[in-house]
């Protein structure tokens, strides 16, 4: 019959996880974590252009004059506009109210990250933002070994209030991967690597 000890730091659910994987041995599933310093390295950032909410405010205007009128605001805060993507298609398939469009902004300087947020138009709002992030002042190696660590710890803990041994990793998740300047995430507030570790137990 398996025996399996499932325990869990945080009450987040174990099934997203393990529901393809089987353990054939008394195990113990813990959490493991380490902080570290993150820097910001690329912006990106989208302005939503809509015309259902302009009229509103002027009921004759119409999405070209919209445009033009976000043109001018960035040439005033010294954006340039050439990297500035639209995509209308992007607007229409969210399904939002009347016409409309997608100003997608990428930029590694967070003064210019700054001033296209602080765009201010009617009918305009700004998308969920994303940042590339890289590990700063660690080996990122040393941050996974770090977190193993941490579970080791926790994990030899509960097999002593078991009266076993812990043996060898059988399992390793990430709940939350290091930050990777090659892959676009939300902004880091307190960067944190996080794993599920799964231990044999004798």
């Amino acid at each position: 019959m398996k025996r399996t000890l499932i325990i869990l730091a945080l009450l987040l659910p174990i099934m997203a996880i393990t529901q393809n994987i089987t353990v054939d041995q008394p195990s113990i599933v813990v959490y493991g974590s380490h902080r570290y310093d993150a820097e910001i390295v690329s912006y990106k950032v989208t302005a939503a252009l809509s015309l259902h909410e302009a009229k509103f405010n002027d009921s004759n205007t119409n999405l070209e004059s919209l445009k033009k009128e976000f043109f001018t605001k960035l040439s005033e805060k010294g954006i340039d506009a050439s990297k500035v993507v639209e995509s209308e298609m992007d607007f229409i398939v969210t399904g939002r109210n009347g016409e409309g469009t997608y100003f997608t902004f990428i930029t590694s300087s967070a003064d210019e990250f700054k001033k296209y947020l602080s765009i201010k138009l009617p009918g305009i709002y700004f998308e969920i933002n994303y940042f590339k992030n890289k590990v700063q002042g660690k080996k990122p190696e040393n941050i996974v070994k770090a977190a193993l660590l941490n579970a080791k710890e926790k994990a030899a803990k509960i097999a002593t209030g078991m009266n076993k041994k812990l043996g060898d990793i059988i399992l390793v998740s990430e709940i939350e991967p290091l930050a990777n300047e090659n892959n676009w995430s939300y902004y880091l507030s307190d960067p944190n690597y996080r794993v599920y570790v799964t231990f044999g137990i004798k």
